[in-house]
């Protein structure tokens, strides 16, 4: 009888041993790696730099804090350079030349990420490319930002994103210089790479730069053309504040000479449209830039 009982618990501890091997080798296998937090800094770096594509800065300043935090907590340098960058983005945007002394701060410690990174020739390509645009925002210095970017139009030219942004920098440079035809066809090319490769954004940013220019050189009725071209892709991207950027344009356009009283007519319309759209978004200081200037029209 005890023989037979323990007989019994011997099977028993083996059947129970054979369902928690056959478990254990049918379950998948543990992750080597855990991505939870960069996958919360990469959606947080997301949501800021698209918050700075549509004016809203507040917001991009805290998504881009909070992307930094979460990246220096994994100590991932790719992730930290492509943050550092996007922090200069958000300086040269807001503050023009008085955010000069922050932004290469933000570039020397995108520098010394990009050492240490998975990426290390790319990322100081791109570093070179973020200094042009320093340069191009902050002062004067257009032809060492051309020399930068030209220098590294090869090392980026399998990444459309950033060969994109090198290509619009490359219009700004040309366009300081007052290269007013050829900035527009430089402007035209990142426009063409972004629709390309489905920048949405981007790539009413690119129409609008080709307005501006167009409308400096002269062409008053390429500028138009570019304008709504502009409006047809920030319309699509959503992008309120380019919508409404995309309207002052146009009434801008509208009155320079030679400008009819139509034109004049349109403008004002167009500059208080631009005002409306600002202030749907509570966004009253450039509502009333729209304002004044639809005011000023005579």
């Amino acid at each position: 009888m005890l023989c037979r009982i323990k007989k019994s618990v011997v099977f028993l501890i083996l059947v129970i041993f054979a369902v928690i091997f056959i478990s254990c080798s049918s379950a998948p296998e543990r992750p080597m790696i855990i991505t939870e937090k960069y996958d919360l800094a990469s959606v947080q770096l997301k949501d800021g730099t698209r918050a700075l594509a549509c004016g809203d800065f507040v917001n991009a300043d805290r998504h881009l804090t909070d992307a930094g935090t979460l990246a220096l907590s994994i100590d991932n340098p790719d992730l930290l350079v492509k943050i550092f960058l996007s922090r200069i983005a958000w300086q040269t945007t807001v503050n023009g030349k008085a955010g000069e002394e922050s932004a290469l701060q933000f570039l020397k410690q995108a520098r010394s990420e990009a050492e240490r990174s998975s990426g290390k020739e790319i990322f100081g390509a791109v570093c070179d490319i973020y200094e042009a645009h320093i340069l191009v925002c902050c002062t004067d210095q257009a032809d060492k930002a051309v020399s930068l970017l030209l220098k590294n139009e090869r090392a980026v030219e399998k990444e459309p994103f950033y060969q994109g942004f090198l290509y619009h920098t490359l219009g700004d440079a040309l366009a300081l210089k007052k290269k007013y035809d050829e900035a527009d066809r430089i402007y035209l090319k990142a426009a063409e790479l972004h629709t390309k490769n489905r920048y949405l954004q981007e790539i009413g940013h690119d129409w609008y730069a080709a307005a501006s220019v167009r409308s400096l050189g002269g062409n008053k009725r390429l500028a138009f053309d570019a304008i709504e071209q502009a409006l047809v892709y920030d319309r699509n991207a959503e992008n309120t504040a380019a919508i409404a950027s995309d309207y002052l344009a146009a009434a801008r356009i509208l009155v320079r000479e030679p400008a009819t009283a139509d034109d004049k007519k349109k403008a004002v319309a167009q500059a208080h449209y631009a005002a409306a759209i600002y202030r749907a978004v509570n966004q009253e200081d450039p509502a009333k830039e729209c304002d004044v200037f639809a005011e000023s029209i005579k």
